[in-house]
């Protein structure tokens, strides 16, 4: 694939058998806009064998829209045989603009079948060559729960109306569609995919242990894993509250930078920590939001200290 490059726009073409789909972008370092419609006079569709020598199949092309042109190029295809070839899109300019040039490569066969539409079809149909009267059988293979097609057989240019209710959340859905020429028992088959993100998240689903008992004075040691989902990257960071008296909480590291990871939380009593049991809350936050998970900290009293006293090597112990 190759396109043309000017001071206005690029044309990027794409496509699949037998259709051939170009966008317009601008120059624009990131590529991501798109110059006016208005900028194009029309467009032409050339076919090559050799990248050099073209024919022209169709001229004085409309397209009201910058991105999804498309020309079905079967039905212009009565003088090539099936093959491949190098279809060529002009972008003719109004006066004063320049023109574009670019061209993608295909294999042309008798038919080919598509969607209607990127993402979730509405519909598919099979395109031809002229004359072709053949029926078709269409069989849709897809992840969606009781999706369907209708009618399964069609003639060239027949729109079969697709049912496909996407489930809500995240997914990536996937169509496959075939038809099977009736008459020769060629077939052809066109592959769509749908991946529905939800918001970026983060959440703290698993502490490890949950709880943990320590005599007064002593630590207690955590593993805080964090999961994301539907593409989160930010730095997140740590704390935790409803600490005992006389009690410090420290995480390693207390921050993670982005994606997934875990970090360890150490609870440090001291000896005047009153003895009790104790929910900790440990707060994971990317400055908007904040997700929370909670332990259980169990602290006894320490051991009383011996009776008696030691002087040197000598000890007197109290009854």
């Amino acid at each position: 694939m190759e396109a043309g490059i000017d001071n206005c726009g690029r044309l990027y073409m794409y496509g699949e058998t037998g259709l051939v789909r170009w966008d317009i972008l601008d120059n624009a370092p990131d590529g991501a806009g798109f110059p006016s419609a208005n900028t194009i006079h029309h467009y032409s569709v050339y076919s090559s064998t050799d990248r050099q020598n073209l024919s022209l199949m169709k001229d004085n092309i409309s397209c009201a829209a910058t991105v999804n042109c498309t020309v079905d190029v079967l039905p212009l295809a009565a003088n090539l045989a099936n093959g491949t070839y190098t279809f060529f899109v002009k972008a003719v300019g109004q006066p004063s603009i320049t023109n574009l040039f670019a061209g993608v490569t295909q294999t042309l066969k008798d038919f080919a079948v598509h969607f209607d539409a990127t993402g979730v079809p509405g519909a598919g149909f099979v395109s031809t060559r002229p004359g072709n009267t053949h029926v078709f059988t269409l069989t849709l293979t897809t992840n969606v729960p009781n999706a369907s097609i209708s009618p399964t057989t069609v003639t060239s240019g027949q729109l079969a109306t697709i049912v496909a209710n996407i489930p809500p959340g995240e997914g990536t859905w996937n169509f496959t569609l075939q038809a099977t020429d009736t008459t020769t028992g060629a077939s052809d088959s066109v592959t769509d995919s749908l991946e529905i993100l939800g918001n970026p998240d983060f959440s703290v689903p698993i502490l490890q242990p949950s709880s943990a008992t320590v005599t007064a004075g002593a630590s207690a040691n955590f593993t805080v894993n964090e999961t994301t989902s539907s593409g989160f990257n930010a730095p997140v960071t740590f704390s935790a509250s409803g600490l005992p008296d006389g009690g410090t909480a420290s995480f390693s590291p207390a921050t993670l930078s982005s994606g997934s990871g875990s970090s360890q939380l150490s609870l440090l009593t001291s000896d005047s920590t009153p003895p009790g049991t104790y929910t900790i809350t440990i707060s994971a936050s990317d400055g908007g939001l904040t997700q929370t998970q909670t332990a259980t900290l169990r602290v006894n009293p320490p051991p009383p200290p011996p009776r008696g006293g030691c002087t040197g090597h000598i000890c007197q112990i109290q009854p």
